[in-house]
């Protein structure tokens, strides 16, 4: 492989985005001012401000197991002009911004590049075009196939040859567009293996496309109106229209986590000239959607077996991550550490006193204190390398054979992070490591 060195050409600044940006105002109606867009960036479920406001929102998150992830993008229990200002919201696609997951704006991503000219490994520019073009090529036919999901009710009513006719005509409009976005076909796969090199941004995009033509292929299972809060859209138009939105933010996050790491290595390269050869593949998992919580509890249930389950996190913040997971697992013990803990979050984990352990001390101290081995460990405690690595030398052999060690943040923003993880995982027989939305890096303990 050859190293991966400067680039000569600058990215140019944001002028992509604009044309595509007027386009969809005019086809959505220009659904809300900027304000709407723009205004709660954050969201009630960011939990690392106001505590009260997180816990009130994990609240409202449906309890059945699994079924909290879908609740991001669910239209039955969405407005439609909702639906319509995530689809086309304008932060999807710039790679300096964060944008909406769910489509409520209660939870957005925390993955985005820290400045345009942050990348200067050779291809960035390249890999920033042809993945900004991608996303915005997703999100117009996202917006049209919304358009068309929405309109044949309305011109149809319940009339099934009126709805099958405008169906069939809306998917032969978006064919067209279609076929100038697919490349070769690949087959599908739960997850993106990526060799870091020249080509690994395309490899990411290709999976997705995958996904994404899985999506398309399904278009014929939906006939029925799928109800919304104040009004209807057809089925299978509505569900192409979301599985495009998810693929482009799935795209803009992992594209990004990828630069993040080329980038690192370029910083690395004068100290480690081998390093490229060396580093661990990235299985990005591109089936799984949601914040970070959304994907333990995924991670989790695949290790449920009917038995006791223990689990360690270290950084406890507002506490969201086992609030979350306790409310799903009656079956889960948590040991919570943070040296900050506050009186509030206590006060929230009151009702699950008799499986939860919060420690007021660092991950360090917890671990001298327990005894018990851990089926699952989540490290999110401070992001510096130092941290980081004695988290892992420590906590990983606490983890039972068939465990799971997984983190927090594994994002452009935060190259330590990205090094310790990466750089523990060598030096320790690790081939790969497991990445997904909001951040969230694993590996089973063999």
């Amino acid at each position: 492989m050859q190293p991966l060195v400067a680039s000569a050409s600058p990215w140019p600044k944001r002028a992509m985005g604009a044309a595509l940006g007027a386009r969809l105002t005019i086809l959505v109606g220009a659904v809300a001012e900027e304000a709407y867009f723009l205004g709660q960036r954050e969201g009630a479920l960011h939990c690392l401000g106001s505590c009260q406001q997180c816990h009130q929102s994990l609240q409202l998150l449906p309890r059945r197991r699994l079924e909290a992830a879908q609740h991001h993008t669910e239209l039955a229990v969405t407005r439609l002009q909702d639906v319509e200002a995530w689809l086309a919201a304008p932060e999807v696609c710039d790679l300096l911004l964060m944008f909406p997951v769910d489509m409520r704006r209660e939870a957005w991503s925390l993955a985005a590049m820290p400045a345009e000219d942050y990348l200067a490994f050779r291809g960035a520019g390249q890999d920033m075009q042809r993945t900004v073009e991608y996303c915005q090529a997703l999100q117009l036919m996202s917006v049209f196939a919304w358009q068309g999901a929405v309109r044949a009710p309305q011109m149809c009513g319940q009339d099934s040859d009126c709805l099958s006719t405008a169906r069939d005509t809306a998917f032969a409009v978006l064919a067209r567009r279609w076929k100038d976005l697919r490349g070769p076909e690949a087959p599908p796969a739960p997850w993106a293996e990526v060799a870091l090199g020249r080509n690994s941004t395309a490899q990411l995009l290709q999976q997705l496309l995958s996904l994404a033509e899985e999506a398309w292929q399904a278009k014929a299972q939906g006939e029925a109106l799928r109800s919304l809060a104040d009004g209807a859209a057809e089925a299978a138009l509505g569900n192409l229209a979301v599985q495009l939105g998810r693929n482009a933010r799935l795209a803009m996050e992992h594209a990004r986590t990828i630069w993040g790491l080329k980038q690192l290595m370029l910083e690395l390269f004068e100290v480690y000239p081998n390093l490229q050869g060396q580093m661990p593949s990235f299985r990005f998992q591109t089936r799984f959607y949601g914040r970070h919580f959304d994907v333990l509890e995924a991670l989790l249930d695949s290790l449920d077996k009917g038995q006791e389950l223990r689990m360690a996190e270290l950084g406890v913040a507002c506490g969201p991550v086992g609030l979350h997971l306790l409310a799903r697992f009656p079956q889960l013990r948590y040991f919570g550490a943070d040296p900050t803990i506050k009186e509030e979050v206590r006060d929230a984990y009151k009702p699950y006193a008799d499986r939860a352990q919060l420690f007021a001390s660092t991950s360090e101290e917890m671990h001298k204190q327990l005894d018990d081995v851990m089926d699952f460990v989540f490290i999110d405690g401070p992001h510096t390398y130092a941290n980081v690595r004695n988290d892992l030398h420590l906590w990983e052999a606490r983890v039972r054979r068939g465990g799971i060690v997984a983190g927090h943040d594994f994002t452009i923003r935060h190259p330590p992070l990205l090094w310790a993880v990466s750089e523990y995982r060598m030096t320790h027989d690790g081939p790969y490591i497991n990445l997904a939305m909001d951040g969230v890096w694993w590996w089973q303990v063999g």
